[in-house]
């Protein structure tokens, strides 16, 4: 068996091989390399805040986006595996857990070096051994406490089934739909902000430039005689279906030349330059 297992990465070796080797795969490459930069692991100041935000990933998007059940949820599964740990306890899925950590630790060596981003549209494989690491948990209390088995498996799964509910809707890069709204005012052009240009400007890219029409982007200045609409990305990821903070420099520059914000729209702040 630990021979087939080895001898099954090869497909993927080969598939590798086979795929850098066709037209354009190197230019695909460098251009995913491109696109993917900002998910590639710091080595500087930032190196502390850009885990932060990771494990505040991990714990939402795998336990509940409600802050307060997924952190719960998050100690109860590893605080429970580590004190069975110590305690020499029998572990229910403990060779599975640990092999799927193991390819993790995989991830993020390719991610040192460049060659798989961490994002997490990504890491969605990881689901399954916080799944494995919750059921342990819960089975080991419920062993100790003889509670009925069967109860805390339905609450649970109500519980966790319902938190999923907050993603409904939720989009924090909708740059489909801030295109329809200045194409519903008859606008040919938009101001955007420096962040917010490089957003679209990457969608635009990865589109082909297919959605863009006749709409003209103009980074921001003061010259305010091209558009009467300004765009600002506003980050909400950490809490989605909320309205996130606008960027401070904007906020300065919107109150100090009389710019009024009209709508939300999935993760940008559309404002009305009132000329």
């Amino acid at each position: 068996m630990n021979y087939l297992l080895i001898l099954s990465l090869f497909p993927y070796v080969f598939y590798f091989v086979w795929f850098m080797s066709q037209p354009g795969a190197s230019d695909l490459k460098e251009y995913m390399r491109l696109y993917w930069s900002g998910s590639f692991m710091p080595f500087d100041s930032s190196f502390f805040k850009y885990w932060f935000f990771q494990l505040h990933g991990f714990w939402s998007y795998f336990y509940s986006m409600n802050i307060i059940l997924a952190i719960l949820l998050f100690l109860l599964s590893f605080n429970t595996f580590f004190y069975q740990l110590l305690k020499k306890e029998e572990i229910e899925f403990k060779n599975e857990i640990i092999l799927c950590f193991c390819i993790f630790l995989v991830h993020l060596v390719l991610n040192i070096f460049h060659f798989y981003p961490l994002s997490d549209r990504l890491y969605l494989y990881l689901i399954i051994p916080f799944i494995l690491l919750l059921t342990s948990s819960l089975s080991f209390l419920v062993r100790k406490s003889q509670i009925n088995i069967r109860g805390v498996s339905i609450t649970f799964s109500v519980i966790l089934f319902s938190t999923y509910l907050s993603y409904i809707s939720y989009k924090e890069n909708d740059v489909m739909s801030v295109y329809n709204y200045i194409n519903s005012k008859n606008e040919s052009s938009i101001y955007l902000t420096e962040n917010t240009k490089k957003a679209i400007d990457n969608f635009n890219i990865f589109t082909d430039n297919y959605f863009i029409g006749n709409i003209h982007l103009y980074k921001l200045d003061n010259s305010f005689n091209k558009s009467n609409y300004l765009v600002s990305r506003v980050y909400n990821k950490m809490r989605p279906n909320k309205t996130a903070k606008e960027n401070v420099k904007v906020l300065e520059f919107v109150k100090n030349n009389k710019i009024g914000l009209e709508v939300n729209i999935g993760g940008y702040n559309v404002y009305r330059i009132l000329k």
